[in-house]
């Protein structure tokens, strides 16, 4: 089940079932264990104002895609599963399907899923 709310051009939905995995360089992974994702700045071009300038995180709903993504950005890098339920999120424009954004301030609770090292 989710909601959809049109804002900007773009939906948020919110869906308490769809998995979500963060994309981390490996080095983050103590700090996110104790603390939780840190929220960034969507480094996202203008093309693509849906994103733009909003302070979130990234995620993907399959793990093949979270691969992926680790394997193009980083050497060594680890998937969480953001944990959090009823969030709101963006779709992430610049991929086919699967790419998210919750635009949040918070820390978001994760748990450790894999760690890849090449």
């Amino acid at each position: 089940m989710y909601y959809e709310i049109k804002l900007n051009n773009n939906f948020k939905k919110k869906e308490n079932k769809m998995k979500k995995y963060h994309v981390s360089k490996l080095e983050n992974t103590e700090v996110i264990l104790e603390d939780g994702i840190f929220a960034s700045m969507s480094t996202k071009d203008a093309h693509e104002e849906n994103l733009q300038h909003l302070c979130g995180v990234y995620f993907f709903d399959n793990l093949d895609q979270a691969h992926e993504f680790g394997r193009d950005q980083n050497d060594e890098y680890a998937i969480f599963e953001i944990v959090e339920h009823g969030i709101e999120y963006i779709k992430d424009i610049e991929y086919d399907s699967g790419a998210y954004f919750i635009e949040t301030d918070d820390l978001l609770k994760a748990k450790l899923i894999e760690i890849w090292e090449f």
